[in-house]
């Protein structure tokens, strides 16, 4: 009878496993979804109940970083950037630190809190990663124009503009670093 007992257990298991995981895959997609259509109140309780479904289920790393980042979106969206920086932390702790988006968000919020190191950090890692984000260049020269690094500045002005943001601002800024620096 045990044996029996046993046996039905291993055979349901993975469907009740797999239908755990189902409702934790749908909701997380439900979540980005509402998200993208900036219903970011609504997507923030998607994703945390896709974290509660699959730290239960035991899921991949990589499926927490991918949660935990779009929680910290929604977060930074509805302007809770304490708790936004949070979840992008774990985002990368579960990405084993290989997560440029995750880094980059990371970047904007240390310069919104004027934490210059924390911007710097996260920026420069986030180009590590994707070395062909303009954006992230920009922001990274921003950095480093609030540092007093003209020379910094004007390197990663010159990267954003060849990677494609080529913005008023990368431009103006490129010029007036440009200036700093012929002084």
């Amino acid at each position: 009878m045990r044996s029996f007992v046993l046996l039905a257990a291993l055979i349901l298991l993975p469907i009740v496993t797999n239908a755990q995981s189902t409702d934790a895959l749908q909701t997380f997609e439900r979540a980005v979804a509402d998200s993208r259509q900036g219903e970011h109140r609504k997507a923030l309780q998607g994703f945390e109940t896709t974290l509660s479904v699959i730290e239960r289920d035991h899921a991949s790393d990589a499926f927490f970083a991918k949660v935990h980042y779009n929680a910290g979106v929604s977060l930074y969206h509805l302007d809770r950037t304490f708790e936004s920086a949070a979840h992008l932390e774990k985002a990368l702790s579960y990405a084993k630190s290989r997560h440029a988006k995750a880094y980059y968000l990371l970047g904007l919020i240390g310069l919104e809190w004027n934490d210059l190191s924390l911007a710097e950090r996260a920026l420069r890692n986030s180009a590590a990663l994707d070395n062909r984000n303009g954006e992230t260049w920009y922001d990274l020269s921003r950095v480093y124009v609030a540092q007093n690094q003209p020379e910094k500045a004007k390197r990663a002005f010159d990267k954003a503009i060849k990677n494609g943001a080529v913005t008023f601002q990368a431009e103006n800024g490129r010029a007036i670093v440009a200036m700093l620096i012929e002084k």
